[in-house]
Formats: C-alpha cells, structure tokens, sequence
C-alpha cells in the first residue's frame, strides 16, 4: 500500500522547487517568506521574476552573488550581467564565496557580459530584441539538456544613460514576466536605489512579483501582473487588492502572536521545575491540542524493525488510545514519521491511501499530526495529536515548526532521564558491598550493551609495546572473544587506544582501515566503542563493547560520557584490588614476623623464669623480683604484639570465663597494695581466659598509673556486658578516641608503652564487642563493654 503523506521534507531540486523557493532556504537571506497567494490574480501567476533593490556594493553583492552562486549549486547556465561594476570586479566576488569562477567559465556554466555584448548590441532600447536575447539563452542552455535552466542577474543602470525612455524600462519589465512565466528562469533585475528615481523605483516594485532587500525574499504585495498593467484601469479590484492586503496583515499578525504565545507557555510549562515529567507531557498535550485544534495527544513506543507500537501516554480518555494498547506500527498513521524521521500528517486518510489501516477504519481517526522522536539508549517514540473529525486544510508550517519543537523537547527528557537512570544503575552497581568485583563487572558489561545497544562487553589486558592483547573478562558467548583469548593487539579494534586513553568509537571498520584485521574478517565485529584504562602498577586494560551488526550513526558525547564513568570506575576497582592485595601481602608477613618473633622470644622468657626461681636463697631479693616482673612483662608484651597483628587468629578456642574470678586473678598481678578492687559483676563469658586477665591487667595498671596508688577500681555488671571504672583523675574527652592509638601514652616516664589500652580495643574488636569510655560516678574514667556473649 502506498501512502502519500504531507512532509516538511523538500528537495532542493530545480525539478520541483522553484528558484525563488530555493533562495529562500540560502542562509544568506532571512525569510522564508509566504508565497503569493492573491485572490485577485491567483497563485499560479507569480514567477520567478524578482528585483533587488540596494544602496550600496556590499547590499548589491550581498543579494546577488549568493543568488548567482546558488544556480551554480543547482546545474543551471549563470548569466552575470555587469555594467556599475566590471568584469573582473564581479569574478572576484564570485571567488569570495568559494566558487571557482575560471572552471565554471570554461565549462560555460557561467558567463559574465556586458550589455553591449547582449540586449543592447545595437546601442539602442529595444525591447524585441532584449526578449528575444532572454529567450534565446534559455534555449541554448536547455535544448541540449546540459542545464536544468537558466539563472540570470543583470545591473541595470544602463538605463540611466539618459536615452532609455522610463515608461519603456517599466513596460519592458512588464513584459518579461509573461516571457519567464511556466519556464525554468529566474532572473533578478538589480537597481541601485541612490541612483534611480523614486517613481520608477516605485514602478519596478509594481512589476516584480519579488523583491530582495536588506537581505531578505519578500512576496511583493504590490505587484501587478501584466493582464492587469497593460489593461485598463479597475477601482473594484483596487479596492478589493487593498482590502486583502489589509486582512492579510491582520492574519500575519494574529498569527504571529498566537505563535509567540504558544512558545511562551511551552516555556513555562517545561521550564516549571514544581512538575513531574508526567504532568508537563501533559500540559503540552493540553497546549498541542489546543494549538492544532485536535481532540487527542498521545506518545507511543516504536520499533520499526518488529512492526512495534505501545501506546504509553494519552492526554485523556479515548475508546481506543490507552496507554498499553498494542498494534502494528503499520497499522497506524505512525509509520509516517517512523519513515520521514520529521513532522508529518494526515488530513485526508482516503486520499493519503490509510482506508484500510486499524486506526481509521476501526478506531474512526480522520486527522493526524505527528513526530518521530528517536532516543538514545532506549525505545525510540512517536509524539502525536489525532482527532476523529476530518481537516479541511493542511496544517501550517508554523503549526509543524511548533510540533517539531514540542517533540524536541520530549527527546531531551527522555534521554535525560535515561542517562540518569542508568548512572544511578552504575552508582548502585559500583557501590554493592554484596557483589564480588568480577560480578560487578558482568553487571557493568550488561548496563553497557543496554546502554550502547551492543551484543558483548569485554575487558583485555594490552600492552601497546609488545602488541599484547589477552581477554580477561566477556559478557557473553562468543566463538573468539572468550577469556584467556589471545590475539595481536593490532588485529583488534583496541589498537586506536595504543596512543590514546580517549573514549574511542568505530562505525565502519573499512573506511577506519581495519578491513584486513582478524576482529573484522574472523571474529566479525562491525561496531565497537572502547577506552584505555591506564594502571600504575600493571599491564593496562581496554574496556569495550561489540555488536556484529553495523550501526547508522555516530555515538553520541552522552554515550562517550557513560563509557568513561565505566572506565573511571574499572580504573578504581583494579587499583584498589592491587592495592588491597600489597596491604595483605605487607599484613600476612607482619603476622609471619609476629608470629616468629614471639616464638624465639618465649623460649628465652620460659628459660629465664624457670632459672630465676632457682637463684640461691641469698640472693638478692630485690633484683630477683625485677628480673621476675621483666619475664612476666615481656611474656604480656608477646600477647599483646600476637592480638594486635593477628587478631582473631591469635585468640584460642573460647571457653567460660567467670569475669569475677579472672578480675581478681588480675588484680593479684597488679603491684598495688594500696589500691582496692570491688567487684561486683555476676557474669561468666565465653572468650579465652589468658585474654581477659590481660585485658582486665592493662585496665587495672592504667587506672593506678593516672589514679594514684590509693585509686579504687570497679568492676561490674552492664546491659549486655560489664564495665571497669575508677575514681581517679578521669580520662578528658579530647583524649578519648586517642587513648585507644597503639603508642599513645601519657605515662611514659613511668614505663608506660602505649600498648595496654590498644590491646583492649584489639580484643573487644576480635570478640565483636563494643568498648566506650565515659567518665564514671566518682569522676573517674570508665570503661563500658557491651555486645558480651554470655555462656549460656
């Protein structure tokens, strides 16, 4: 079935596009402007006749070269004809807007003259033979089919040589838009306003259907076709020319201001940061429908390639329109847009060849105003307003300007929040303290083949200087790219990141060079996006994701952007692995020296002490205590280096510990006399005996060494644990976080090591519980330990 659809998509064709349509689309003039659409004389009489009106050079070239340059762009035979300037001066011109004007004069494709060389060879006025010269060019230049046709300007001040009648000059400018009518010329007659009188200049406007000035096609109000020049004189349709000049100003001026308004609430509306993207979608159905007078405005789903349509938003309710309504996309006005990629509608279903699709003769849609919104990284959309009341005219090309921006403005929400989702999918992926690193990475290759619309993500180790290239990770099946996998680095696409670290993307393998490389010929890769991840201490890696199938365009800076912040966070994984692994591999032969350490140190301790207890009886008393007090320290010191570096591992098999019992054992090693101990806790736990004296030792030992040696120490029972308090001096609160800091020490002119108390907060740390220290009752410090596992 063939549909003919109204599209805003015109050729720049001289087959189907007039010249003065053409120039209205060059950049150098503003407009577009209407065409003529005059009731008196009707809209096939305009032509392609036009007059530049300028004051001075630059204004005369600004309109004319452009206009000239364009036949050129456009196949036809270019005629300059120069009189206020010369020759050369118009060539130069010519070659400023970049076009070479000696290959375009030797192919005869332009042909710069003078009058004398032309219309007036004779020297004389004559308006027969100035015709006929136009006449005979354009059959020169058309006959043979070298030229679609004929683009010719001319300066016309040889008419100021003061033997060119001003009545002839108007009539022979008359007369030529009879002569170019239904022909394929276009002529611009230029006139120098500070040169020319007012009253001709007054009549010249009168017989051009266009005028160009100040930069600017206008649809000459004022012209006059030649029926109505040469004929006599008519007051009714004056009064009626007037009359519609009058309502078309008007017209031109509602809508204009209907126009502004529509782009002012649109503004506002998606501007109003208060909204949801719901509520704006339908504010600007609510606006859509208003401006094209159309009961329904929709958004839908679309994937041409399956024949897909889902409906996902309506501005109200419709007996067929839903959201979650399914069809063929072919089976809608839809596959329009889908096709054209722009604004299109339909007014006429029976014409436009739509009589037998669901949506007319089911669903009764008669009129149709549609755009195709394509987006990135996910379904692509239709954007539409429908009535079931048929159109009597077609929409306006303000009306499509204004759907084209409400469908613009669509896309960029629906890319925005699709790039925002699918950071925050990496943000939760990156951030899963669950997930291993190597099941973060699948999750990542799978965001990425979302993302980009790719079939496989990967990871390789390279290395640019030996052509490495090894396959650490893939996301899927595939016959060549699997780990362990090794190729030349320079038979991969991953070689356009040997000088680079850049987000690298390739479309089309041949016109890249890589045609003859095993990715493209065995492994059949045909799109690719890849970066480099530089690493410190290890070989680098690529990242990237492949499809088989080729892909139309470009990737987008957005999707360059997303590869980065995978490649960013690939970066910070390996290294902190890396790093990770020297910090164990630094803690594991610490442990091996602790452990080392502490076994040839008890032997010599076990040693001493036992031969310190055979000393004579007449030795000295004192110096045997001391050597007796030494063992036992360094036998504390060994316990607490193995808890500290080896943590749980150092700590044996737990058994019940009564902590009434094991505090005063404590308390017996503690050199004191002076000093009181009251226990009152009632509690036995499960941890190892050895441990908690230490604990309880290192805790007894502080408080005497900044209580006093009159200090009295409490231990008793607390919710889900015990404490240790005294009433000596406290400890202040700037201290308390500190005091726990192996080496930190205000004793250490007493013998104080900084080692007591981080044993403490070690072992609490081993056994999962928690320790604070707050000030006790007698303003002395105190030690809470809670989450204690009693023995049950």
């Amino acid at each position: 079935m063939s549909h003919r659809v109204e599209s805003d998509d015109r050729l720049e064709s001289p087959n189907v596009e007039s010249g003065v349509d053409a120039l209205r689309r060059r950049p150098e003039f503003r407009g577009p402007v209407d065409p003529p659409d005059d009731p008196i004389h009707g809209e096939g009489e305009a032509n392609d006749h036009l007059a530049s009106i300028y004051a001075d050079r630059d204004e005369q070239f600004g309109a004319a070269i452009p206009f000239l340059c364009q036949g050129l762009e456009r196949g036809e035979k270019c005629v300059y004809i120069a009189d206020e300037n010369t020759r050369a001066e118009v060539l130069g011109a010519i070659r400023s807007h970049g076009v070479d004007a000696d290959a375009a004069l030797e192919s005869g494709a332009l042909s710069v003259l003078t009058p004398a060389e032309t219309y007036r060879s004779t020297g004389e006025f004559d308006i027969d033979a100035m015709v006929g010269f136009w006449e005979d060019t354009l059959a020169r230049a058309t006959d043979d089919g070298e030229f679609s046709g004929v683009r010719a300007t001319a300066e016309m001040t040889w008419a100021l040589d003061g033997r060119t009648d001003d009545d002839l000059l108007v009539e022979y400018e008359a007369i030529l838009n009879s002569v170019f009518a239904d022909e394929d010329y276009t002529v611009l007659c230029q006139y120098n306003r500070e040169r020319f009188p007012d009253e001709v200049l007054r009549d010249i406007i009168r017989t051009h259907p266009h005028v160009v000035s100040d930069g600017a096609v206008h649809h000459n109000g004022f012209y006059r076709p030649p029926e109505e020049y040469f004929g006599p004189d008519d007051p009714a349709r004056d009064v009626e020319r007037m009359m519609s000049a009058m309502r078309e100003r008007t017209e031109m001026k509602t809508t204009l201001e209907e126009r502004h308004r529509g782009l002012r609430r649109q503004n506002e509306i998606t501007a109003d940061a208060d909204r949801t993207f719901d509520q704006k979608l339908q504010a600007l159905f609510e606006l859509g429908c208003e401006r094209f007078d159309l009961e329904l405005g929709a958004m839908a789903c679309v994937d041409p390639e399956t024949d897909g349509f889902v409906v996902e938003y309506t501005s109200d309710d419709h007996d067929h329109f839903e959201p979650g309504t399914e069809l063929p996309l072919s089976e809608t006005y839809c596959a329009t847009v889908t096709e054209t990629g722009g604004p299109a509608s339909v007014t006429d279903p029976l014409a436009d060849g739509y009589e037998d699709t669901t949506v007319h003769r089911e669903f009764g849609i008669r009129t149709y105003l549609g755009t195709y919104v394509p987006v990135d990284g996910d379904f692509d959309r239709t954007f539409f307003f429908v009535s079931s009341d048929p159109r009597g005219e077609a929409f306006s090309e303000a009306e499509r300007t204004f759907h084209r921006l409400l469908g613009r403005w669509v896309k960029y929400e629906l890319e925005r929040q699709q790039r925002e989702r699918h950071q925050r999918t990496l943000y939760e992926i990156a951030a899963d303290a669950d997930r291993t690193f190597d099941q973060k990475l699948q999750a990542l290759f799978e965001l990425g083949c979302e993302r980009f619309d790719l079939e496989l993500g990967g990871m390789a180790r390279i290395d640019p200087g030996t052509d490495f290239f090894e396959v650490e990770a893939v996301s899927g099946d595939h016959e060549h790219l699997v780990p362990g996998a090794q190729v030349s680095l320079s038979e991969t696409y991953c070689r356009v990141l040997t000088d680079t670290a850049d987000v690298t993307g390739i479309t089309d393998p041949l016109d890249a060079d890589f045609g003859a490389t095993e990715a493209y010929d065995e492994f059949g890769v045909r799109t690719y996006l890849g970066t480099r991840i530089e690493l410190t201490d290890d070989l680098d890696r690529s990242l990237f994701f492949v499809s088989s199938e080729p892909r139309d365009e470009g990737f987008s800076e957005a999707e360059r952007t997303f590869q980065h912040l995978m490649g960013q966070w690939v970066k910070y994984e390996l290294e902190t692995d890396r790093r990770e692994s020297q910090l164990q591999s630094k803690n594991d032969r610490l442990e091996s020296f602790a452990s080392m350490l502490a076994h040839e140190l008890r032997n010599p301790v076990t040693i001493g002490e036992i031969y310190s207890q055979q000393l004579p009886d007449e030795s000295d008393s004192e110096a045997v205590e001391y050597v007796t007090e030494a063992f036992d320290r360094i036998e504390d010191m060994i316990d607490v280096m193995l808890v500290l570096t080896k943590g749980r591992e150092a700590v044996d098999e737990c058994t019940t510990v009564p902590l009434s019992t094991v505090a005063h054992e404590a308390w017996e090693e503690v050199e004191a006399p002076d000093a009181t101990l009251a226990v009152t806790v009632d509690r036995a736990i499960q941890a190892d005996a050895t441990y908690v004296r230490h604990l309880f030792r290192n805790l007894f030992e502080n408080a005497v060494k900044h209580g006093g040696d009159d200090v009295t120490v409490a231990v008793g029972d607390a919710p889900t644990g015990f404490y240790v308090a005294d009433d000596g001096a406290g400890i202040p609160v700037e201290e308390r976080e500190q005091v726990f800091e192996a080496g930190f020490t205000t004793a250490s002119d007493n013998g104080g090591t900084g080692l007591g108390l981080a044993f403490v907060e070690e072992l609490a740390e081993v056994y999962d519980w928690t320790v604070t220290i707050t000030e006790s009752e007698d303003g002395g410090a105190r030690f809470d330990f809670r989450n204690v596992v009693a023995d049950s």
